[in-house]
């Protein structure tokens, strides 16, 4: 996938969106090595960005330091075993906003633009309607938390379609349920049902659609 070079931004900043974007639409796939020199040439960067962009991603769970002969960065690597626990994580953390807000008596997210955006990638679309519900919590933590987890989730959520033929309206059944009682046990069966295929998942990421 060729990727716009990054120009007329902050070198920083510039250089932290385009690598995670790469990253979570796997330009970049999960054990892949990142080779400073190449990415700042790339990105017609100087190296010291692009470093310092590597260095906060690693604290963000989507980019690893490697020792050894092979010092420098790659990409997280993801197993099923890895994917299934961020599905576990994603649902308990999409549970604790439900019920801080309630806790908190703060109105629930509605379905907004996403049950009308039918041209939006999926992945985008669930993405969107998770961060709502989480941000109708108020709990500032619990959001930052939850978008670090969103990144290492979209590129999976992108092979989603590919294992659920009903992916779409499963998305639009769960929309539907934001402001009903339903909403828990909706999200519960929506996580229980991708932690069962994980396998599928990580097995079609990087392979031709």
């Amino acid at each position: 996938m060729e990727m716009k070079a990054v120009r007329d931004r902050e070198p920083f900043g510039s250089a932290l969106a385009e690598i995670r974007a790469r990253i979570r639409v796997g330009a970049i796939l999960p054990g892949q090595a990142l080779v400073v020199d190449d990415l700042a040439r790339d990105l017609r960067l100087s190296p010291t960005p692009v470093r310092e962009a590597l260095a906060y991603l690693t604290g963000a769970g989507l980019v690893v330091g490697r020792e050894g002969r092979a010092r420098g960065y790659a990409v997280s690597a993801l197993s099923a075993a890895d994917l299934a626990d961020l599905y576990r994580l994603h649902a308990l953390q999409v549970a604790f906003g439900l019920a801080e807000a309630s806790r908190r008596r703060l109105a629930p997210a509605t379905a907004g633009d996403d049950a009308e955006e039918g041209g939006a990638e999926l992945a985008e679309r669930a993405g969107r309607f998770f961060q709502r519900l989480v941000e109708a919590s108020g709990n500032r933590t619990l959001l930052r938390a939850h978008q670090a987890l969103a990144h290492r989730l979209h590129l999976p959520r992108t092979i989603e379609p590919r294992v659920f033929p009903d992916a779409e309206p499963e998305l639009a059944r769960l929309i539907s349920a934001s402001s009903s009682a339903d909403l828990g046990r909706a999200v519960r069966h929506y996580h229980r049902r991708r932690v069962s295929r994980s396998e599928q998942i990580i097995a079609l990421i990087g392979a031709p659609a």
